[in-house]
């Protein structure tokens, strides 16, 4: 069957987020390659993951929402399976790593040479440089340039360098 692409939009900080409306471009170039979504997100998230499945369904894009309905260790589960997650900087990231599913990473504010995951064949992390990293305001007082400057063609092109990544059998026959 068709792979399956985790997206995770949210943060805690709004000021860790990517643009919603580029998580729903990510999911759409997905779907089109013929990967089948699943979108996560923390109970307090749902607001953004509605706005999320409601942006990719307007694009004629199904996401399976999961928001505040998986609980760790079903969480971990899901990314197992998973072919790849898309989150911003936040905890989801830490599970992907754990369970070696490749993953890309948009850094939005925090110190990447701090939090970046180890394994950098696996896990790729997108950002833009900016002298006010790392950041320490939970809402971007300046028009949120480390999100906004990473573009959905970085993202992709992280994506695609995941080309040579083993798959979900090869991670788990070693």
């Amino acid at each position: 069957g068709a792979s399956l692409v985790c997206l995770h939009p949210g943060a805690r900080w709004s000021s860790r987020r990517w643009p919603l409306e580029r998580f729903v471009e990510i999911g759409v170039a997905m779907a089109r390659r013929g990967h089948r979504l699943v979108v996560t997100g923390s109970a307090d998230e749902r607001e953004l993951v509605i706005a999320l499945v409601d942006g990719l369904r307007q694009r004629d894009v199904a996401a399976l929402d999961l928001c505040g309905r998986t609980s760790l260790g079903s969480l971990a589960a899901l990314l197992q399976d998973a072919t790849l997650l898309v989150s911003n900087d936040t905890g989801i990231s830490h599970v992907a790593a754990a369970m070696r599913t490749p993953s890309v990473v948009v850094a939005s504010g925090s110190d990447v040479v701090r939090w970046a995951p180890v394994d950098t064949r696996l896990h790729r992390v997108v950002w833009h440089d900016v002298p006010c990293r790392p950041c320490s305001y939970r809402d971007c007082p300046i028009d949120h340039p480390c999100a906004r400057r990473v573009e959905v063609a970085h993202v992709m092109a992280a994506i695609d360098s995941q080309a040579s990544v083993p798959t979900h059998q090869d991670r788990h026959a070693a």
